[in-house]
């Protein structure tokens, strides 16, 4: 492969996502030698007490969901769960008269 990047911000990693197609993506950690890493919410869904999170992963790298009542102090929801293909489902029992906000994000 060969990319050519135009201007870079400090501290931001970017490369090839998915190995094999052409568009370049701000990644969410470095992976030298490795498959890029990115993670991405691709949808959220009710259904009944619960709210069903689909991220965009790498397989092989653990995730977690993570939720905020406020976006300023975050938790971490349930446990970590290892990506096997391109996607991770997350099922979070939740009260729908709260609101929260949710990410996704690699585990350690």
């Amino acid at each position: 492969d060969r990319v050519d990047f135009g201007p870079q911000a400090d501290g931001v990693t970017e490369g090839l996502y998915r190995d094999g197609f052409p568009h370049v993506a701000t990644l969410s950690q470095p992976s030298p030698a490795a498959p890029n890493v990115l993670v991405g919410i691709l949808e959220v869904t009710r259904e009944g007490e619960n709210v069903n999170v689909i991220a965009d992963t790498t397989p092989g790298w653990k995730y977690r969901l993570y939720s905020s009542p406020d976006l300023e102090f975050w938790k971490s929801e349930l446990a970590p769960v290892t990506a096997s293909g391109e996607s991770v489902e997350f099922i979070l029992p939740h009260n729908e008269s709260e609101r929260i906000y949710l990410r996704v994000g690699i585990a350690p």
